[in-house]
Order: structure tokens, then sequence, then C-alpha cells
């Protein structure tokens, strides 16, 4: 359970970033990925804590998908920043 934590935890390169210069369509699409990140987060601390009964092939299957999301995530806003900084040229 500890190296699912680790797991999602510890993706390098990834940190909080700020939205408030993109375009609100932008901003939409990142919130749903934000969200479930979150819902994944919240499992995770909920199985650390021995209340949460899933099987654990299941959370490290939405780990892994996590750790997706965060790449898509890291591309979309590095293409949002390109796109504005050409807009903005």
């Amino acid at each position: 359970m500890i190296a699912l934590a680790f797991a999602v935890l510890s993706v390098p390169g990834v940190e909080a970033a700020s939205c408030r210069g993109y375009r609100q369509d932008v901003r939409a699409a990142i919130k749903k990925q934000v969200e479930a990140l979150r819902a994944l987060e919240r499992e995770t601390a909920d199985r650390l804590k021995g209340l949460d009964t899933r099987p654990f092939d299941y959370l490290l299957s939405r780990a892994r998908a996590t750790t997706q999301v965060r790449r898509q995530l890291y591309h979309a806003a590095g293409e949002a920043a390109q796109a504005d900084d050409a807009h903005n040229s």
C-alpha cells in the first residue's frame, strides 16, 4: 500500500502550476483531469488508513492511469503556453 502512495506521489518533474493565464477552454479541460487526480489521492489516503476495501490491483491500475494523466497535463500546459506565446507575439 505504501508503495502505491509513493508511485502516485513521486512522479519526477511534476509540480503545481497556475492556470490563470490559460484560456477558459484549456482551464476547463485541465480542471477535469485535476479532479480525477484528487479523487485518486483521496482513495489512496483512505487505503493507507485502512478505510478502502478495493483490491490492490484496482488501485495500482488507477495509479498508473494517474501517471498518464499527469503526463498529459504537463504536455497540455506546455502546448497551451506555446500557443499563447505565438498568439501574443
